[in-house]
C-alpha cells in the first residue's frame, strides 16, 4: 500500500529509525516492530545508533567536569 507516495515499509523503516536515533533502546524497537529477536533490529537499524558513541562520551564527560568542579580541581 502506498500513500501520498510513501509505503508502509517505509513509514515502519522512518519510525524504527527514529526511535533509535532519539535513544529509545533496541529491545524495546523490536519488541514494537515484531522481530523475534533485537539481533534483527541492530542488523537492520544499527546505523542509526553511529551518534550513540559521542552522546555517551559527551555525558560523561560532564558527569566529570561536575565531579571536578565540586572537588574544586582544575
Amino acid at each position: 500500500m502506498v500513500l501520498h507516495g510513501v509505503s508502509l515499509h517505509s513509514l515502519r523503516h522512518s519510525v524504527a529509525s527514529w526511535l533509535i536515533a532519539t535513544g529509545v533502546d533496541v529491545i524495546t524497537v523490536a519488541a514494537l516492530l515484531g522481530h523475534t529477536t533485537p539481533a534483527i533490529t541492530l542488523r537492520t537499524y544499527g546505523h542509526v545508533q553511529l551518534g550513540s558513541q559521542a552522546r555517551a562520551i559527551g555525558i560523561l564527560a560532564g558527569v566529570f567536569d561536575r565531579a571536578r568542579a565540586r572537588r574544586g580541581a582544575p
